[in-house]
Parts: structure tokens; C-alpha cells; sequence
């Protein structure tokens, strides 16, 4: 008897699982339109592309080598070292 509960429950465990991350899912899901218009970029966004265009005119600088998460600290390095204006 013992065998069966311990398989019956590991089974219902297992169902409950599925079907709870299966509701989760399906909350969470995106619930935007496929064509609604795209949010504008925060402030922040723009300056790092004004920091990527900046390094990719600079001649002697190779910035394909870099990952864009280190052109982001970089960018976030000077974000913070700018003053309020």
C-alpha cells in the first residue's frame, strides 16, 4: 500500500505542476496586440545609441570586438558620471 501512495503521489505531484506552470503561463502571456505601436526608447536608450554611434566613427577604436553588454556598462559608467542638465 505504501508503494502505490508514494507513486500516486509523486503522479499528482506531477500534474499539479505542469497544470499550475501551464496557468502561470497563460496569465502572463503578452496580451498586447501583434501590430500595436512599439514603446519609445527611454532616455537612457537613447544615449547608449549616442555612445554606439560615437565609438563606431572613431577610426582607431574596434568596437565590433565588444559585446554590447560592455558598450551598455560603458555607456552606464558615463550615464552616471554626467552631471543633471
Amino acid at each position: 500500500m505504501g508503494e502505490n501512495f508514494e507513486k500516486n503521489c509523486s503522479m499528482f505531484m506531477q500534474i499539479e505542476l505542469k497544470t499550475n506552470l501551464f496557468l502561470f503561463s497563460e496569465r502572463y502571456k503578452n496580451k498586447k496586440p501583434k501590430h500595436s505601436p512599439l514603446r519609445p526608447p527611454n532616455a537612457f536608450i537613447l544615449y547608449r545609441k549616442h555612445i554606439y554611434d560615437e565609438l563606431k566613427q572613431k577610426p582607431d577604436f574596434e568596437f565590433r570586438k565588444l559585446h554590447t553588454s560592455e558598450i551598455s556598462k560603458m555607456a552606464g559608467e558615463k550615464w552616471h558620471s554626467e552631471s543633471e542638465e
